[in-house]
């Protein structure tokens, strides 16, 4: 990916990561709770506002991690794809918390399981 392109794909996620905290706020503060209807916004703009923040921490650590090793994948659909499995873990809790079912092993698992799901990625070959 050259220089021009990078900008583009980090500029755009930039636009979408302001675009759903956008949305997000407005769910939160518009919308009202009872309805499902609501609760399915309210939980899709968190994920693709935390999915698209995440993103560039993510692609941040990537890259320092794959300075020190090179064996480890970085770039901009890695640390997507990684932004992605936090923001999951962040929905499936508010989900399981509001069904009064979270606990910490239920967190402990999800978090192990997503960081397995992420271990086969990394070490999966094109």
């Amino acid at each position: 990916m050259n220089r021009g392109s990078a900008a583009l794909v980090w500029g755009g996620l930039a636009a979408l990561t302001l675009g759903a905290w956008i949305a997000w706020g407005y769910v939160v503060f518009n919308l009202p709770p009872i309805d499902l209807v609501s609760w399915v916004l309210f939980l899709g703009a968190l994920f693709v506002a935390l999915t698209s923040t995440l993103a560039f921490p993510a692609y941040a650590v990537g890259r320092w991690l794959h300075s020190r090793w090179p064996a480890v994948r970085s770039g901009a659909p890695v640390a997507v794809r990684q932004g992605g499995l936090i923001a999951l873990l962040v929905v499936v809790c508010a989900v399981l918390h509001t069904s009064r079912a979270l606990t910490l092993g239920h967190v402990v698992l999800i978090f192990f399981t997503l960081l397995i799901v992420e271990v086969f990625w990394q070490v999966r070959r094109d």
